[in-house]
C-alpha cells in the first residue's frame, strides 16, 4: 500500500466513523421497529469499519516508525 493509499484508506475510516456516530443520534429519536432496522446496519458497518483499522493498523506496522 502506497502512503497516497493509506491516507485515502484513514479517510475511509474517519467517514465511517462520522456515519456510525451521526446514527446513534438519529436511533435514539426512532420508534422501537425503525430503530431495530437501523442498528442491524450499523452492526455491519461497525464490522466493515474493524476491518478498515485492522488494514490501516497493519500498514501502520510495517511502514510506519517513530524517531
Amino acid at each position: 500500500m502506497t502512503f497516497e493509499e493509506s491516507e485515502k484508506l484513514w479517510e475511509s475510516i474517519e467517514m465511517v466513523k462520522d456515519v456510525l456516530m451521526s446514527s446513534d443520534r438519529v436511533i435514539e429519536k426512532l420508534p422501537p421497529d425503525q430503530a431495530q432496522f437501523i442498528t442491524a446496519y450499523n452492526t455491519m458497518l461497525t464490522k466493515a469499519w474493524g476491518n478498515l483499522l485492522d488494514l490501516y493498523q497493519e500498514y501502520a506496522t510495517q511502514n510506519l516508525t517513530t524517531h
